[in-house]
Order: structure tokens, then C-alpha cells, then sequence
């Protein structure tokens, strides 16, 4: 299924994480996904909207926590990845 994303949004690929032994509650688990994302310092871009320009798919980029505590998470074809603003982008590699 092909996406369109639209305006300064980037959706970034999030690592895939290991699978869980035991069941978490809802808020257990929002707990440990906040704490893996502190972790993510190099992220890999999958799609952008129209509106990107300084960066493109397959850059690796950084976002400060602060930002990827707030972002969606975005289920495409199977896989969770994690929205983010362009301009909450503060290294390209």
C-alpha cells in the first residue's frame, strides 16, 4: 500500500523491538515505550511529506527526546513507525 505524507511531517522507521515474555498494562507499557524511545539516538528516515527539504529517505537523523515523547506512532504495512515534524530534526547524518 503506498502512503502520502503530508506537509513538514517525517515518518522515521523505529527499531524493532524485542517481544514482550509478559503481558504489561496499558500503562506499563506506555512507560517502557517512553523509556526505549530516551534510547533512539539515530533514527532512519522512511517517507516525507511535500513540504521536507532538508533531509530525505534513508538519512539518519537524531531528535531530541523531548520531541519523540510527543510523537504518534503510525502503523504502515505491519510496521510502527514514528512521526515527527522537520523541524523537530536537530542532526542529518
Amino acid at each position: 500500500m503506498a502512503i502520502t505524507v503530508k506537509g513538514h511531517r517525517v515518518l522515521l522507521n523505529r527499531p524493532k523491538r524485542e517481544e514482550r515474555l509478559i503481558q504489561l498494562t496499558p500503562e506499563m507499557e506506555e512507560e517502557l515505550n517512553m523509556k526505549e524511545l530516551a534510547n533512539l539516538k539515530r533514527l532512519e528516515v522512511y517517507a516525507l511529506g511535500e513540504e521536507v527539504t532538508n533531509v530525505k529517505v534513508g538519512d539518519f537523523v537524531y531528535v531530541n527526546i523531548m520531541y519523540l515523547q510527543s510523537a504518534e506512532l503510525v502503523e504502515v504495512e505491519g510496521e510502527e513507525k514514528i512521526m515527527v515534524s522537520d523541524r523537530d530534526i536537530a542532526i542529518v547524518w
